[in-house]
C-alpha cells in the first residue's frame, strides 16, 4: 500500500470513528483528534504467509499505548517501506476537551499484500470502525472519561467500585446518580 493511501484512510476513518461514536456518547467529541496506537494486538505465533512480517519488540504492556499522536506521526510509525498492519481496529475511546482520542489497537503482522488485509469490503482496508465500549446490553448513552482526576471530579466511579452482578469485561464507566442510575437503564417496554 503505498503511503498516501494509508494516510487517506486513516484521514477517513478517523472522522467517521468519531461521528460513529458521537451517537453512544452523552459529550460532546471535538472534530480534531489524536491517536494512541496499541501495537501488537494479534496472536502472530502461526506461520507466516506471503509478505508478513512481525515486530514481537514492539510489543507494550496491556494497557499501554504510544502517543496520542497526530495522523502524521501514526503513518510514520505503522507505514513502513509499503507494508502495514493487516488490521486495524479504530474506536474513540477518550477526549481531552480539544481532541477526540481514537485508539488504534493493530494487528502484529504487517504486509505490503492488499489481499491480506482485512476489511477490504468497507473500502478502508486495513481500517474497522468499532464502537466506544458499551454498557451491558448496550442500552443508553454513555460518558466517556479522559482520565481518573475527571471521573473523581464528575463523581462517576469505574467498574471496579459496581456491584459484581452488574460488571462486564471490557471495563464500563458508571453514570453517576444524576444521570438516572448506576449503569445505563434498558429501554421502557410498552
Amino acid at each position: 500500500m503505498d503511503r498516501g493511501t494509508f494516510k487517506e484512510r486513516l484521514r477517513e476513518v478517523s472522522h467517521r470513528v468519531v461521528l460513529f461514536a458521537r451517537e453512544h456518547v452523552v459529550q460532546q467529541l471535538p472534530e480534531e483528534v489524536a491517536f494512541r496506537v496499541y501495537p501488537n494486538q494479534s496472536f502472530d505465533g502461526n506461520p507466516r504467509v506471503g509478505d508478513e512480517v512481525v515486530f514481537p519488540d514492539e510489543s507494550l504492556p496491556d494497557g499501554q499505548f504510544l502517543g496520542p499522536w497526530s495522523a502524521e506521526e501514526v503513518v510514520k510509525y505503522l507505514w513502513r517501506d509499503g507494508k502495514v498492519p493487516e488490521w486495524i481496529d479504530a474506536g474513540v475511546e477518550s477526549e481531552d476537551a480539544q481532541r477526540s482520542l481514537i485508539a488504534l489497537r493493530c494487528c502484529g503482522r504487517f504486509t505490503a499484500l492488499e489481499e491480506l488485509l482485512y476489511h477490504r469490503p468497507g473500502g478502508f482496508a486495513p481500517f474497522s470502525i468499532k464502537s466506544p465500549v458499551l454498557p451491558p446490553g448496550g442500552y443508553g448513552r454513555m460518558l466517556l472519561m479522559a482520565d481518573e482526576r475527571r471521573r473523581r471530579t464528575l463523581g462517576v466511579s469505574t467498574v471496579t467500585n459496581v456491584p459484581r452482578r452488574h460488571r462486564s469485561t471490557p471495563p464500563w464507566i458508571v453514570l453517576p446518580a444524576m444521570f438516572g442510575s448506576c449503569h445505563c437503564p434498558r429501554p421502557r417496554m410498552s
